[in-house]
C-alpha cells in the first residue's frame, strides 16, 4: 500500500508531480510553490517575507495530470512534497469523504 510518484508535470506554478495510489488506482497532483521565490523582487516593497513559506497541496486528478477538483485533500503551508504524500496516504487509508468517492457516481446526500 503506497502512493507512487509517476512523473513531474509542466504547466503549474512552482513544481508539480502526478502520483497514483496503488490500492485505489486513483491519481493526484502534488503541487509545491514557494511564494518567496515568486515575490523575491518585491521584498523591499512588502517588508519581511518571513511570514510566507513553501506550500504543498494535493488535488484529485485524471491520469493525464489534469486536476478534477481544486479542493485540496492533503498538504498545506510549510509542508514538503514527501509530507503531503504521507498525509494523502493517511487520508486514503482512513477512507476519503464521499465527495471524493469517485467509484460511486450516485448522489451522496440524503434526499429525506
Amino acid at each position: 500500500m503506497s502512493v507512487t510518484i509517476l512523473r513531474e508535470l509542466q504547466g503549474f506554478r512552482g513544481q508539480a508531480c502526478l502520483v497514483q495510489d496503488e490500492e485505489t488506482q486513483r491519481f493526484f497532483v502534488v503541487s509545491s510553490v514557494d511564494p518567496r521565490d515568486m515575490m523575491a523582487g518585491l521584498g523591499g516593497l512588502i517588508g519581511s517575507l518571513d511570514m510566507f513559506g513553501p506550500e504543498t497541496l494535493v488535488f484529485p486528478a485524471h491520469e493525464d495530470g489534469s486536476v478534477t477538483d481544486w479542493g485540496e485533500v492533503a498538504g498545506g503551508r510549510g509542508t514538503s512534497r514527501i509530507q503531503a504524500i504521507a498525509e494523502l496516504t493517511t487520508w486514503l487509508r482512513a477512507g476519503c469523504p464521499d465527495r471524493y468517492a469517485w467509484d460511486n457516481d450516485s448522489d451522496t446526500e440524503d434526499d429525506d
